[in-house]
């Protein structure tokens, strides 16, 4: 077990009367962004939005989808099981041009898409940033998509977008195919408004930015998770189901059955 989360097992005292999700939501919170604070107000930050919209590189993506019909200067096309018109100029065959800004798809956070059609078939990475403030966040976000776009990396990114939950270790997350992680290391170096602080579960590239493995974790309640929200899950289960038995070893169990690594948990068992 890495050095960081053993420490953070060490020293964490448990109350057995919590619930699960209400201590998985607890270690979330501490060990993995760090932000400790109660939810402010969940109403969108329209004016945060806007400034980190105008640093985004890009105006559109590519996704495939099936031509149904045309009208009056538009395609009907379906996308995941939904028809949508778009005007002609922006449909080529079966790939459509549209927004690369995504503003409500995550809750608290401004979703981009590459410019180049990001259809994931491998696993995928997250890597994480920790930016403190508000103010340098649209510089930072900017910097991590130009780097991103120039290497012709397909990606997905989001950023926070409410200025009162600043700071976060995963204020800044983007999702890569495999190779990529680097390239936001790099691309955030000497920032101003980059932490030092990273998440315990995820395995640190430089002061501030992490990565980790997507969960692949496909038990029941388990699926859909984020890395974070399954790690903290998981930890949580072990730590009301201890017992007489040391923590560490029912950890260990735990992550295992998880299909964690448990001497690495930001990586996932591979599959024998």
């Amino acid at each position: 077990m890495r050095d960081r989360l053993a420490t953070a097992l060490s020293t964490l005292t448990v109350d057995l009367t919590f619930a699960v999700d209400d201590l998985a939501d607890g270690l979330y919170a501490q060990l993995h962004t760090g932000h400790t604070r109660d939810r402010l107000s969940p109403k969108r930050d329209r004016q945060l939005e806007a400034l980190l919209t105008a640093a985004v590189p890009h105006e559109t993506t590519t996704v495939t989808g099936v031509l149904k019909g045309r009208s009056a200067g538009r395609v009907l096309v379906e996308l995941d099981d939904v028809l949508v018109w778009f005007p002609e100029d922006t449909v080529e065959g079966e790939h459509v041009r549209v927004p690369a800004v995504r503003p409500a798809l995550s809750p608290g956070f401004l979703y981009v898409t590459s410019s180049r059609p990001a259809e994931f078939t491998d696993a995928l990475q997250r890597v994480y940033v920790h930016v403190t403030n508000a103010d340098d966040a649209p510089e930072v976000w900017r910097a991590v998509l130009t780097a991103l776009e120039r290497a012709e990396v397909t990606y997905h990114a989001k950023i926070l977008s409410r200025r009162e939950e600043y700071p976060r270790r995963d204020a800044l997350v983007v999702y890569l195919p495999g190779l990529g992680a680097d390239l936001v290391a790099s691309a955030v170096l000497g920032l101003p408004g980059i932490g030092t602080e990273t998440s315990v579960f995820a395995d640190e590239l430089a002061p501030g930015v992490a990565v980790a493995e997507e969960p692949n974790d496909t038990r029941l309640g388990m699926s859909g998770l984020s890395f974070g929200q399954h790690r903290s899950r998981v930890l949580a289960q072990a730590l009301l189901h201890t017992g007489e038995e040391p923590r560490e070893l029912v950890v260990a169990r735990e992550f295992t059955l998880a299909g964690i690594d448990p001497a690495n948990p930001a990586r996932n068992l591979v599959a024998s």
